[in-house]
């Protein structure tokens, strides 16, 4: 099964998604959680480690995998049918898109490069999707601020967009975070 979950920033959407997988959670089993965030500034040390003391109070002991790109490898260290939680898919994308381009390059605003960047993140919801018996994969709504460019942000934003039609496309719910309120967008809500 495969649940996507967006919102915007701050929405509720890592607290939702934990307390989702969890809920559903078999007795013994044990939750993954793949972190796509690399450690770049104070802001995102402190995120990163608001999440990880969420997990820690949980109740649940959760095996973190920091993996930033190439989430398709994970299917060679996660068990089959393990439940597994993605945070984030915004991150992931700049971390597929920017990794390889070096200052100078404009690879990330040629058509081609951008629909290898999103084969290859397909490629990687796929195989978790078919490997674990649950994904959920958490991303940011980057489409409500007007753009005012069509340079990097503008770019940023498309692809971000074509990526969650064609995440929602292949999942069995989709679910939109408002105010820390999950409005269900695809799929039934099972018990």
């Amino acid at each position: 099964m495969l649940i996507f979950i967006t919102g915007g920033v701050r929405s509720g959407k890592s607290t939702f998604a934990e307390n989702l997988l969890t809920s559903s959670l078999p007795t013994g089993e044990t939750p993954h959680y793949i972190a796509t965030s690399i450690y770049s500034d104070g802001e995102m040390s402190s995120r990163i480690r608001k999440h990880q003391l969420d997990r820690e109070l949980s109740g649940y002991t959760w095996i973190t995998w920091e993996k930033s790109k190439d989430i398709h490898e994970m299917c060679n260290h996660l068990p089959e049918n393990s439940f597994v939680l993605l945070d984030c898919m915004t991150t992931w994308l700049n971390n597929e898109l920017f990794s390889e381009v070096f200052e100078g390059s404009e690879d990330w605003m040629k058509v081609k490069f951008q629909k290898e960047k999103m084969n290859h993140i397909l490629h990687g919801i796929e195989s978790l999707k078919k490997h674990c018996s649950k994904v959920i994969l958490v991303s940011n709504e980057v489409s409500y601020e007007p753009i005012m460019d069509k340079g990097l942000v503008f770019q940023y934003v498309k692809i971000m967009g074509k990526l969650h039609q064609e995440i929602v496309g292949i999942s069995n719910q989709a679910y939109l975070i408002q105010h820390g309120v999950p409005i269900l967008m695809k799929g039934l809500v099972l018990k």
